[in-house]
């Protein structure tokens, strides 16, 4: 047998042995006060000593979580732990150490809160890497420098429940920002630099904006009407099939609706397919608040069905939509 052929079924081999040993990592969670946590989504990422890496989403139950298909080995885990009644993740966690069978990991999560940061000078013009530093009054989650980005805006996902001392930097100039963070509660706070007016033609500047504006309505306008074309013949065609529909959906639409036909597509139990919000955001990569929005259009458009299950709530394809 050659080299190559040996190194394969070596691989193989250990492969098979690790599948054959792969177990559900239970996770107890604590949080102060010992507050219910049931219901929640934990959002995890998983990471082995390797550098394999895992990402997925559980629902707690009672004060428990699992972790499908995990092999002996040292793990670094974080939880984001989101009450989908929140505009945020309400709880982080972080655990290193030995994973075996039969043992429970128990993590120990604390509230947590969200903040987005803007940056502009006199002339509203976004400040393009301005530095930004953030002290709270406890010291776990995201303490520390930052920032911002092209937008001149900075996110901060995972800020202590707690008093909060935001500073931020252009040149020479320097201003402070004092807030609470609330748990599951997302801030936004603004900074102005008067000081600072951006150095720009303002002749120029309109000409460009008058081409540019120009340039896009006619785009948007020649688009709208090829839209309604589109939908006019749907409409009359009641036989049009699933690609026909998907034209007359807007990006964000069109998005929820083909990560569902894919979930559906490589789903074993494709008779009684649904999908619950929770993986639809994560999976989708799509902020709650929009997702909401979108399935209430979907729905009007008689595509999908949403329907609560407990806490959470489950979206399918509408029967109309399905024989397409």
């Amino acid at each position: 047998m050659s080299l190559k052929k040996s190194v394969l079924l070596l691989f193989f081999i250990l492969l098979f042995v690790n599948q054959s040993f792969a177990f559900d990592m239970k996770v107890s969670l604590t949080s102060p006060e010992n507050m219910n946590l049931n219901g929640q989504v934990a959002y995890y990422n998983l990471r082995e000593s390797s550098g394999v890496e895992i990402n997925g989403s559980s629902i707690v139950e009672g004060s428990s979580m699992l972790i499908e298909n995990v092999v002996e080995g040292n793990y670094s885990l974080s939880v984001d732990l989101d009450d989908l009644q929140t505009e945020s993740y309400d709880y982080f966690g972080t655990f290193n150490g030995f994973v075996e069978e039969n043992k429970i990991i128990n993590l120990f999560v604390l509230p947590i809160g969200s903040i987005s940061v803007s940056v502009v000078d006199a002339n509203n013009k976004p400040i393009k890497r301005a530095l930004l530093r953030i002290d709270c009054s406890k010291s776990y989650g995201s303490n520390g420098y930052f920032r911002t980005d092209e937008f001149g805006v900075v996110n901060v996902p995972r800020l202590p429940e707690a008093s909060c001392l935001i500073r931020c930097a252009v040149d020479d100039y320097v201003k402070n920002r004092d807030i609470n963070v609330t748990k599951g509660l997302h801030q936004k706070v603004d900074f102005e630099f008067d000081e600072i007016k951006s150095d720009f033609n303002y002749l120029f500047s309109v000409i460009v904006v008058v081409l540019v504006v120009g340039f896009f309505g006619f785009i948007f306008f020649s688009k709208r009407s090829y839209r309604k074309n589109i939908k006019k013949d749907v409409v009359k065609n009641n036989s049009a099939s699933k690609e026909d529909l998907l034209i007359t959906l807007n990006e964000s639409e069109r998005k929820v609706v083909e990560f569902l036909l894919h979930e559906k597509e490589s789903s074993s139990n494709k008779n009684n397919f649904f999908v619950n919000q929770a993986n639809i955001i994560h999976g989708a990569g799509i902020p709650k608040t929009t997702l909401v929005r979108l399935l209430s259009s979907l729905e009007k458009k008689k595509i999908l069905e949403v329907e609560k299950f407990g806490k959470s709530k489950r979206v399918r394809f509408t029967a109309w939509f399905d024989k397409k």
